[in-house]
């Protein structure tokens, strides 16, 4: 294939061996296993001193195979809207590589993804689920949170998948900072901000959809204080939410949409650079 950026050469040393749950050795001198999953197998392992996480997607299907061959791959996908992330400044997994092939003991067609490994890492969904925590504090790592996604919106990308377990804390000592932007594999990058945009909007509704009756009308509104909406945009918002269903058909006319959009701010943006 032709060199893309941020491909390397499908190799599987130090791989695991195979997918199947009764077979696969979860810790050995190479790597150890995060988690397997039906169509997912996740691992860490040590390269020159550093810990790198490898995102590894098996039984790819022949939708997925002309997706991948009309557009791009998944994990291709993956690595381009983290490194448009990185480039901005925007705190986020930082990607290492990315690379396809063939291993039967694999689940045949896999694409994997590289990235370097969060020190240490805590979700916000487990943040937000963790019992000893106060709501109070909880609120704390939320706030904190919609500060970061205003960043990625303002760096002009549509997450796709904005869910609260993709958002990352680093764990040091008893503090808990530094959070960071993950699996992005949806994402649309906009070379434009998309503050008030629909598909930014789409992200803050995936977001607030599973906390919004715990939180409240007030801790909602602190929460879209932090992202930087003021009381007549958090009004609007909040009646948004309130009839929000979170159907792909909504999700998928607002990324087609933001999809023409990108691709004609991409364009524009090389015209006038030429």
């Amino acid at each position: 294939m032709m060199k893309r950026k941020g491909f390397v050469p499908f190799q599987r040393e130090g791989w695991p061996e195979t997918i199947n749950p009764e077979k696969i050795k979860r810790e050995t001198a190479h790597y150890k296993v995060l988690d397997l999953s039906k169509e997912t197998l996740i691992w860490v392992s040590e390269h020159g001193g550093e810990r790198h996480v490898h995102k590894l997607y098996f039984g790819r299907g022949p939708i997925s195979w002309l997706r991948e061959h009309l557009f791009a791959f998944r994990v291709e996908r993956e690595y381009l809207a983290l490194d448009y992330l990185a480039k901005r400044g925007v705190p986020c997994s930082h990607p290492v590589s990315w690379t396809k092939g063939f291993s039967p003991e694999l689940g045949g067609r896999v694409e994997v993804l590289s990235t370097v490994e969060v020190k240490n890492a805590i979700s916000l969904d487990d943040i937000w689920k963790h019992p000893e925590l106060t709501l109070s504090q909880k609120q704390q790592y939320l706030c904190e949170s919609m500060v970061l996604i205003r960043r990625m919106h303002e760096a002009g990308l549509h997450h796709g998948a904005m869910y609260i377990r993709n958002i990352l804390f680093e764990q040091e000592a008893d503090e808990l900072k530094a959070p960071r932007i993950i699996d992005v594999p949806r994402a649309i990058a906009c070379y434009h901000c998309l503050v008030g945009d629909p598909l930014a909007t789409i992200d803050l509704l995936q977001f607030f959809e599973p906390v919004a009756e715990a939180l409240g009308e007030t801790g909602l509104k602190e929460a879209l204080t932090a992202y930087g909406l003021n009381a007549q945009e958090q009004q609007v918002f909040l009646q948004k939410l309130k009839h929000y269903r979170p159907t792909k058909h909504t999700r998928n006319k607002e990324r087609a949409y933001g999809t023409w959009r990108s691709l004609f701010a991409k364009n524009s943006k090389q015209k006038s650079v030429v």
